[in-house]
């Protein structure tokens, strides 16, 4: 039995959640939140959080100044994106950088440097009653909050995907080594989003792009 707790925000809020081995099956996420659909962790880091997507009866930013239980809060609770799906080819994930702390997505504001990023583990991506699924760290970059090329959620297939993902590593600023290979076998990719610089309200984002492995043509 674990706790979800936010101990980097020092809040009291607690709920039980039971992750059994190899599953995901945690009901005691959605009875306090409707708009809970899973739960992140990313090696490497201490980001482990529930992640939410705002319904329609929201503002599409209501959880950048909203946590896991609707009270207003400063740190927010990292959220998919409305037009990703949370069992989609691309989940893209946004989570806050608040300057001068590790909370929320802090620890991978400076993961565009290569530095940064090599000390990435894997990211697991946990849904109620499905198996978990492990991401691994591809590249990352740093862009202009604008930037359009992240933006795409529908493709035709893997081998969409795949075309999509050479595109954007031939403007990342780190790498992982085994990148080609990595893109070659991906048959899914979650992007992690937060902002980055040295000042509150910036137009830079970090984007961190993780993939998983098709099984059939991994090792």
């Amino acid at each position: 039995m674990a706790e979800l707790s936010y101990r980097n925000l020092g809040l009291t809020h607690s709920v039980d959640r039971d992750s059994p081995e190899g599953t995901s099956d945690t009901p005691s996420l959605t009875d306090v939140n409707d708009d809970a659909i899973g739960w992140l962790e990313v090696e490497g880091t201490d980001i482990s959080y529930p992640v939410v997507q705002v319904p329609r009866d929201k503002p599409r930013t209501w959880y950048l100044t909203h946590d896991f239980w609707g009270d207003a809060s400063e740190g927010g609770c990292p959220y998919l994106d409305t037009r990703s799906s949370p069992d989609g080819l691309h989940l893209m994930i946004y989570g806050h950088h608040i300057v001068g702390t590790d909370r929320m997505f802090g620890e991978l504001a400076d993961a565009y440097r290569q530095e940064t990023f090599d000390r990435l583990g894997s990211a697991t991506w946990k849904r109620p009653s499905r198996v978990n699924t492990r991401f691994l760290p591809l590249f990352a970059m740093r862009v202009d909050a604008s930037f359009q090329p992240i933006q795409s959620f529908s493709f035709q297939g893997q081998t969409d995907l795949r075309r999509w993902l050479g595109g954007l590593k031939a403007q990342a600023n780190a790498l992982a080594p085994d990148s080609v290979e990595l893109i070659d076998s991906a048959s899914s990719a979650m992007t992690l989003v937060t902002c980055t610089g040295p000042y509150a309200g910036m137009g830079w984002r970090t984007l961190v792009v993780f993939i998983e492995v098709d099984k059939d043509q991994s090792s």
